[in-house]
């Protein structure tokens, strides 16, 4: 099974892809918030044997 969830925003920078689902790693204009929750989907959905990413372009939006 694969599910999806894509918004139209501005993107994701190609430098801050690389570390998105990093513990503490925030998106431009996040402050104030912990940095965890990429980083815990990530956690939780390859203790479940799958896996998580993004495909992202600046201005077009972003699936993950």
């Amino acid at each position: 099974m694969q599910i999806s969830v894509r918004d139209y925003g501005s993107g994701i920078a190609p430098q801050v892809k690389e570390r998105l689902f990093q513990r503490f790693i925030q998106g431009q204009g996040h402050r104030g918030r912990s940095g965890l929750g990429l980083y815990l989907c990530r956690q939780i959905i390859e203790a479940h044997g799958g896996n998580i990413g993004v495909e992202s372009s600046l201005g077009e939006g972003s699936a993950f």
